[in-house]
């Protein structure tokens, strides 16, 4: 049920493939809701795009199922948002499959849970996740931390390429 209402979301927002710079990997509809929400009030909703699961998230960074012919493989996202509680492949077995894989193991995946067992932080580090970030249940400090994450990584990081003309900051 959860995955119909993410997909609606994305009806409604018409939210493109193609064009995702961020891959949120959340299965909560109503944190995919909320972050969609403060990302519009900065002009940034176009950017990211909502997958429901790790095997959603997976068929986005690979091009497989539905994403064969709206994603371009050769443009991996800028960053994925990853839950660690999600359904059917969760986040630190995504983490592990991304990592490990020649083909997308530069992609940057930063952590964004509301976990802070110390498990989790120790084997989501080991596993290569870039950043583990918190997501805060008090409203101001969720969009806070929202915000300066996608800002550092869609405009003050810079990704490694092997072509050096290709500048993937807006």
């Amino acid at each position: 049920m959860d995955n119909i209402r993410i997909g609606r979301l994305r009806e409604e927002r018409q939210i493109d493939p193609g064009k995702a710079e961020i891959l949120l990997v959340e299965d909560d509809p109503h944190s995919v809701e909320l972050i969609l929400f403060s990302l519009a009030e900065r002009n940034l909703e176009n950017r990211i795009y909502p997958a429901a699961d790790g095997r959603e998230g997976l068929s986005f960074i690979f091009g497989e199922g539905a994403f064969s012919s709206s994603r371009d493989v050769a443009r991996p996202p800028v960053v994925v948002l990853l839950d660690v509680d999600l359904p059917n492949l969760n986040g630190l077995e995504f983490l592990s499959i991304i990592k490990s894989d020649e083909r997308t193991r530069t992609i940057p995946i930063v952590m964004f849970t509301s976990s802070l067992s110390e498990e989790r932080i120790k084997e989501s580090y080991r596993l290569g996740a870039n950043s583990y970030v918190y997501k805060s249940a008090d409203f101001t400090d969720f969009n806070n931390t929202l915000i300066s994450t996608c800002h550092y990584w869609l405009f003050v990081n810079r990704l490694w390429t092997t072509d050096l003309s290709q500048d993937r900051c807006p």
